[in-house]
């Protein structure tokens, strides 16, 4: 069973966020800093997520730049209010060392896991992918999805571990949202990483398959999220919760997936190591 810590932590973060072990890179002044700034609404905000637009936070926070919007476009087009996004370098509540978290429509990248600009020219492809997974919970948030109750499910469900919540099975017929909330935003991850820059995919679990298979799948998979970026608002919470349930009670992948080294893994995400502060 999950520790009393790791439950509240999963209900105060929503989870929505990732380990990192980051290069260092220089902090801009102000980083530990525990002013608070509100965020202007932005105009037609979507129910899911009015709360972010209006949400008071933490400084120095910043807009995406326009390199990461043009990075973020092809993958989410109209999915994601670009203009209500804000990177903060410091710290939500109760946030482990070395993490990312994406709670609430804004990423929280306090330390060395901020980056002025993630799709810069000195970034890593590697801190760059993750920074498309960070932005998949944004789309998740906007598109409705509860992160605090699914990140509660994930842990339960991976008895404490949920590093085994990040693996997936690539299915034809299957789509995006029949997988579970990290399941998700990591397939968005290694799409990225096949589809823009030829590496393979570090949480898929079709072992064997070849590239041309995997793209065919991914294509599937994807195929609805590409056609209409914001298809997931129009669909009942009902019909979505339904659908996150049948994935939450398809078997794990299990820690085998997880069994590539940090290095190996390109310290993109986690394993075992998940809840431990570095």
């Amino acid at each position: 069973m999950p520790s009393p810590w790791v439950i509240a932590m999963v209900v105060a973060l929503g989870l929505g966020g990732c380990d990192r072990t980051p290069p260092p890179s220089a902090s801009p002044p102000g980083a530990g800093a525990t002013r608070t700034e509100p965020i202007a609404p932005a105009p037609a905000a979507p129910a899911a997520a009015s709360a972010a637009s209006t949400e008071v936070l933490p400084l120095p926070h910043r807009a995406l730049t326009p390199a990461e919007i043009t990075l973020l476009r092809p993958l989410f087009a109209d999915g994601i209010t670009y203009d209500r996004v804000r990177v903060v370098h410091n710290t939500f509540p109760f946030q482990p060392a070395g993490t990312y978290m994406t709670p609430r429509g804004h990423v929280f990248a306090p330390g060395d896991l901020y980056e002025a600009d993630f799709a810069g020219a000195g970034v890593s492809l590697g801190r760059t992918a993750v920074f498309v997974h960070e932005l998949t919970h944004v789309w998740q948030y906007e598109s409705g999805m509860d992160l605090i109750a699914q990140g509660a499910i994930e842990l339960v469900k991976n008895a404490g571990d949920y590093e085994k919540a990040y693996p997936y099975q690539l299915s034809a017929g299957r789509d995006l949202l029949d997988y579970g909330m990290e399941q998700q935003a990591s397939i968005v991850e290694d799409f990225f990483r096949l589809a823009g820059h030829g590496l393979l995919p570090l949480r898929a679990t079709n072992r064997g398959a070849s590239v041309t298979e995997l793209t065919g799948l991914y294509d599937q998979v994807l195929s609805r999220l590409r056609q209409n970026p914001r298809y997931a608002r129009a669909m009942s919470a009902r019909d979505v919760a339904s659908r996150h349930a049948e994935a939450a009670a398809q078997a794990s992948p299990g820690p085998a997936a997880c069994a590539e080294s940090e290095a190996e893994h390109g310290a993109a995400h986690v394993c075992s190591w998940r809840f431990e502060p570095r």
